[in-house]
C-alpha cells in the first residue's frame, strides 16, 4: 500500500499512513483460536487503549462548537447576511485544528508504544508457553494460552477501535480547514468589494 504524499492533502496523507500502519500491524498477528463474547472483547480492547481512544473522542468534542460557528457563518453568507466576527472564527478554527492534529500525533505515539509493549509481552508469553509444554507443566501452559490469546485479541481489536475514532478526528479536521478556506475567500472578496466601493465613492 503506497501513500502518495505529492498527490494527497495533509489529512489524506495522515489517513493513508494510519491505514498502512494498521495493515502492517495486523499482518503480524495470529488469529485467536478462542471463541467468546465479541462485545466483551470490544469492551476489553477499549479499556486497554482507553487513553489514546479517549483523546480522539475529546478532539471531536472540542471541534463541535467551532464546527457550528463555521456552518453558521456559511449559512449567513448563503442567506445574504453580513458576516460578523469572520476573522475571529477563522483564527479559532485554525488554532483548534492545529491543537487537534498535535494531540492526534501524540496519541498515535502513545498507541504505538502500547501496542509495541503488549506485542513484546505476547511474544514473551509464547516463549514461556513453549517451555511449559517442554517441561510438561500443563496447568501453566493452559493459563499461558488464555493470557496469550487475550493479548492477541487486544492487539487485533484495539487498533481498529482507535483508528475508527482517529479517522473521525482527521475527517473533521479536514472539514474545518475546508470551511475555513472558504471563509477566507469570502472575507477577501468582501474586503475587496468594500475597498472598491470606497475608492469609487465621490
Amino acid at each position: 500500500m503506497e501513500c502518495l504524499e505529492n498527490q494527497n492533502t495533509v489529512c489524506e496523507q495522515a489517513l493513508c499512513q494510519c491505514d498502512k500502519a494498521v495493515i502492517k500491524c495486523w499482518s503480524k498477528l495470529p488469529v485467536p483460536s478462542v471463541k467468546g463474547c465479541y462485545g466483551c472483547y470490544i469492551d476489553d480492547a477499549t479499556r486497554f487503549a482507553a487513553g489514546p481512544i479517549k483523546d480522539m473522542i475529546e478532539i471531536q468534542k472540542m471541534y463541535e462548537p467551532i464546527q457550528h460557528k463555521l456552518l453558521h457563518q456559511l449559512k449567513d453568507f448563503n442567506a445574504g447576511k453580513e458576516l460578523k466576527e469572520i476573522n475571529e472564527t477563522i483564527v479559532l478554527a485554525v488554532a483548534a485544528v492545529n491543537s487537534g492534529v498535535s494531540v492526534i500525533r501524540d496519541s498515535e505515539k502513545a498507541m504505538d508504544e502500547l501496542l509495541k509493549n503488549t506485542q513484546e509481552l505476547y511474544e514473551e508469553g509464547l516463549v514461556k508457553l513453549n517451555n511449559s509444554y517442554k517441561e510438561n507443566r500443563l496447568l501453566d501452559a493452559k493459563a499461558l494460552i488464555t493470557a496469550s490469546e487475550h493479548k492477541s485479541i487486544l492487539l487485533n481489536l484495539a487498533p481498529a477501535i482507535y483508528i475508527k475514532e482517529q479517522k473521525k478526528a482527521y475527517y473533521i479536521s479536514k472539514m474545518l480547514l475546508n470551511a475555513t478556506e472558504l471563509l477566507e475567500q469570502i472575507s477577501f472578496k468582501t474586503l475587496k468589494s468594500k475597498t472598491k466601493n470606497i475608492l469609487s465613492s465621490p
